[in-house]
């Protein structure tokens, strides 16, 4: 139940419609019938709630950057030369210019690593290899499964 008023409450201060969406999902699948362990039933339905659509965008990206960028860049090319880290693509595409958004990228981020959920290499190392490298951890894949299909097996 507790699950429930929390969900309820978040879906209820967001404006964001993919969110609520997100929320009722979770709500469906977080309960004791979930096949997850209930330590990791409630870690997601934290994050869940906790996350706007930022941060499962950006933790989307950096489960499969190159998969990412060939689905929604359209003049992206897999032989495209990248020079500025892991996060240039996402400066670049998902929020160009906008130095209040790029702001909040490097928040999520932060959230994403310090919450566990992804792994970013050493700043000098800035090779487009290294850029397009797979930054999710497993708790990262895991709470993506959870979010587009349900628990996670």
């Amino acid at each position: 139940m507790a699950a429930f008023e929390k969900v309820s409450r978040a879906a209820a201060e967001t404006a964001s419609d993919e969110k609520r969406a997100r929320l009722a999902h979770t709500i469906v699948h977080v309960g004791p019938w979930s096949s997850l362990s209930s330590a990791l039933r409630q870690q997601f339905l934290e994050l869940i709630v906790r996350y706007d659509d930022l941060h499962i965008a950006v933790l989307a990206y950096f489960r499969n950057p190159a998969q990412w960028l060939a689905n929604n860049v359209r003049q992206w090319s897999p032989d495209q030369r990248m020079a500025g880290g892991p996060l240039w693509p996402l400066e670049q595409y998902l929020l160009p210019g906008d130095p209040d958004s790029l702001s909040a990228l490097s928040s999520v981020v932060a959230t994403l690593r310090s919450d566990g959920l992804i792994v970013l290499p050493d700043a000098s190392r800035n090779s487009t290899e290294e850029t397009l490298v797979k930054r999710t951890t497993s708790v990262g894949d895991g709470l993506l499964q959870f979010v587009e299909d349900g628990p996670v097996r």
